[in-house]
């Protein structure tokens, strides 16, 4: 007790294994009473009685979904499937999911607890996924994975190098390299940025920053100064890398690049402020 409440996590834990009790004596009429309605789909969540799967991404084939609390916002499973061969799980699925929850709320519902298979037919195809306990070690590499695409595509999105996974571009000495990015491969989710001059590294100005994309390939660049013949483009821009090749200059999706860019009075030519 804390200043004459109870603590918040046991009071949501305590209501929330009541909702599992009821839908577990009458699974349709809980879901139907929830407040949430018999499967409310708000796109990337599908709420119910208490809970809520929230679709966090893709891995390859794999898609990574949260069962999460509705009250404390906790992550309580971590649902994968297969979306070659499984249809995502459907907003009726999770009444299931809740009339086998009583085993995962109990105490033996641990990290190193056995994988939970969840299998369904529809008239419209089978529905398959898997429960992980969220402290489970493939549950946190799962988001891991997720929280780097996301961070990564955040950061492509704004045009900066990516938030802990930013490289110098260096030569075959380790020095550093203001010619050009010859790199085309690098960590996943990494990016590497390229300075004309070292006075734009000390002021943070890249010319031009890569980035790397899951398999670590190179995916896209976005160019923020370089020679140009008059008229042929405007920066900043992007370039798109398809198998290994270098596209066009697009100037497609760069408004919030533009935003971010730190740099828009910056004059590369002469390596100052202007």
């Amino acid at each position: 007790m804390k200043g004459g409440r109870e603590d918040p996590k046991r009071f949501a834990a305590a209501a929330f294994a009541v909702l599992l009790v009821m839908a577990c004596v009458n699974p349709v009429a809980a879901l139907s009473d929830s407040p949430y309605g018999h499967g409310t789909d708000t796109g990337r969540k599908l709420q119910f009685y208490g809970t809520a799967f929230e679709l966090g991404g893709e891995i390859g084939t794999t898609t990574v979904g949260y069962l999460i609390a509705v009250v404390t916002g906790a992550i309580l499973a971590v649902v994968v499937y297969d979306n070659r061969q499984h249809l995502a799980p459907q907003a009726d699925d999770f009444g299931h999911i809740l009339e086998r929850f009583p085993q995962i709320s109990l105490p033996t519902w641990k990290p190193a607890s056995p994988k939970i298979e969840v299998n369904m037919h529809h008239d419209y195809g089978d529905t398959s996924f898997t429960l992980l306990h969220p402290e489970n070690a493939e549950a946190k590499a799962y988001i891991q994975e997720i929280e780097n695409q996301k961070n990564y595509d955040d950061s492509k999105r704004k045009g900066i190098p990516v938030e802990g996974n930013q490289k110098d571009n260096k030569d075959s000495k380790g020095n550093d390299d203001f010619h050009g990015i010859k790199i085309i491969t690098s960590d996943s989710y990494s990016s590497i940025s390229l300075f004309g001059h070292p006075t734009d590294k000390q002021n943070g100005c890249p010319k031009q920053i890569r980035y790397f994309g899951q398999d670590g390939e190179a995916d896209t660049d976005i160019d923020f100064s370089h020679d140009l013949e008059a008229g042929k483009a405007s920066f900043p821009h992007i370039h798109k890398w398809i198998n290994g090749v270098r596209g066009s200059s697009l100037s497609d999706g760069i408004d919030e690049i533009i935003r971010n860019w730190r740099c828009k009075n910056y004059d590369f030519r002469n390596h100052r402020w202007m």
